[in-house]
């Protein structure tokens, strides 16, 4: 579902699949305001996680992908300070709508990648994954251990490997490394 039916959808009671420009921008402030919990103007990573929740009919995201909807809403303004604004409200909901319409493909991507069937990548495996994403940029052996090391670390338990809640996070650090731009569907054309 778009996340701007979806806002329509839990806003109204109904689904709009049609509004007008001015119709969405209604409902996406009072989506903002509404999560605003602390009225600062701005959403924090809960206040973001409660708004997805209710969005995804109850189901909370995963901390991967509560930080790709975050990162890739937070940097629509050139700024990167963990939290959402009004304005940054929109690209985050664009970022969710990719991880709910590609989770599928992400898992299968995750699984042909998982080669020793550990349930995590390994620098080894990780490598494959980033090379296939940007045939034209071999990733490096340093790019590599960067990547794994950060995204290792997103979810708070550092294992040695990349699992499959953190492999959201490692596909968009090596996108923002590579210039990619995350919202591209065919980011993930790797299978």
């Amino acid at each position: 579902m778009g996340a701007i039916a979806a806002i329509s959808r839990h806003m109204r009671g109904k689904r709009h699949h049609h509004q007008s420009p001015q119709q969405n921008s209604t409902a996406l402030t009072a989506l903002f305001e509404r999560f605003d919990a602390d009225a600062s103007g701005a959403l924090d990573r809960g206040e973001l996680k409660a708004l997805l929740t209710f969005l995804n009919d109850g189901i909370p995201p995963s901390d991967s992908e509560l930080q790709f909807v975050l990162y890739n809403g937070d940097k629509a303004d050139g700024e990167i300070d963990n939290l959402l604004s009004l304005a940054e409200l929109y690209p985050a909901l664009e970022a969710f709508q990719i991880v709910q319409n590609h989770r599928s493909d992400l898992e299968a991507i995750y699984a042909k990648y998982d080669t020793d069937h550990s349930g995590r990548l390994e620098e080894h495996e990780l490598a494959c994954v980033l090379h296939d994403l940007s045939p034209s940029h071999r990733p490096s052996s340093a790019e590599v251990k960067e990547i794994l090391v950060l995204a290792d670390q997103s979810d708070g338990v550092i294992d040695g490997g990349v699992d499959p809640a953190e492999f959201t996070t490692a596909l968009t650090l090596w996108n923002k490394h590579t210039g990619r731009h995350t919202h591209n569907p065919q980011c993930c054309t790797i299978m």
